[in-house]
C-alpha cells in the first residue's frame, strides 16, 4: 500500500482478464480488461461507484424501449419530474447549469428518458457518459464526481495557522493537492463575501481589506474555497 493510501480514499478498479463486452458498478468499479471499449467502460462504471450516478438509458434492454416512469421525484442528481422553470423557481437540480453549453455536447436543458424508462422522467443533456459512451460527462454528473472525490481527499494540503487570531497586517496563505488534469482554482471569501483576488492565488495580503481592528465573531470568518475551474 502506497503511504497516504486507506480505505477511506481508495477507489478500486477491478479489470477482468477478458474480450467480453462489459462491466458494473458497486462497491467495486468491474469491467472487462481486454475489450476495446473498456477504457470507455470503466469512467462509467467509476460514476456508478464512486459518485452513485445513476444510468440515463431510456430502455433496459438494448433495442426494446423503456415505459414510462411511474416513480415520485428521483434521488439521482441528474434525473427530475420537475420543469425548467420548477427547477430555477426551486432551485433544485440543475438549475445552475440550465441553458449552458454542456460539456457532453449540446445544451445543459430537460431531456426526456432515463433510469430505464422511456418517458416520464427527465436528465440534463443529450447524451452524455451515463447514457452514451464516448461522451464526457456533462456538469452535473462532473459536479457529483468532484464533490465524491474530494470527500475522499483532503483538497486543502497546508494553511496558515488558524488556531489563534491572525492580524490584519498579515498574508495568509495556503497549499493544494495538484491534480493530474489541472491546477485547482482557488477562490478567498471574507464572511461569505468573495474577495478579487489574481487567478488561483494562493497567498493573500490582508492589509489590502482595510480590516482595522474589525473582530469577526465565529461563523464570520477568512475563507479559501479549492474548487475545479
Amino acid at each position: 500500500m502506497r503511504n497516504g493510501t486507506s480505505a477511506a480514499n481508495r477507489q478500486i478498479v477491478a479489470l477482468a482478464n477478458s474480450e467480453t463486452y462489459g462491466g458494473a458498478g458497486g462497491t467495486y468499479a468491474t469491467a472487462s480488461g481486454g475489450n476495446a471499449l473498456s477504457s470507455l467502460i470503466t469512467p462509467h462504471e467509476i460514476g456508478h461507484s464512486l459518485g452513485r450516478l445513476q444510468d440515463e438509458y431510456d430502455y433496459y434492454a438494448r433495442g426494446v424501449p423503456g415505459g414510462a416512469y411511474e416513480g415520485g421525484e428521483p434521488a439521482s442528481a441528474h434525473h427530475t419530474l420537475l420543469t425548467e422553470r420548477q427547477m430555477r423557481e426551486q432551485r433544485a437540480k440543475w438549475w445552475r447549469w440550465l441553458g449552458e453549453p454542456s460539456e457532453s455536447g449540446g445544451t445543459i436543458g430537460r431531456y426526456e428518458g432515463g433510469l430505464y424508462s422511456t418517458k416520464g422522467v427527465w436528465r440534463p443533456s443529450r447524451h452524455s457518459l451515463m447514457k452514451t459512451l464516448g461522451y464526457a460527462y456533462d456538469q452535473v454528473e462532473r459536479e457529483v464526481m468532484v464533490a465524491a472525490i474530494s470527500g475522499k481527499v483532503n483538497l486543502v494540503q497546508g494553511h496558515t495557522p488558524n488556531t489563534a487570531p491572525i492580524g490584519a497586517d498579515r498574508t495568509v496563505w495556503l497549499e493544494t493537492l495538484h491534480p493530474v488534469g489541472g491546477a485547482l482554482d482557488v477562490r478567498w471569501r471574507l464572511d461569505g463575501r468573495p474577495l478579487r483576488t489574481a487567478d488561483g492565488a494562493r497567498t493573500l495580503d490582508l492589509r489590502r481589506l482595510g480590516l482595522g481592528g474589525h473582530a469577526h465573531p465565529d461563523g464570520d470568518r477568512l475563507r479559501p474555497d479549492a474548487v475545479r475551474p
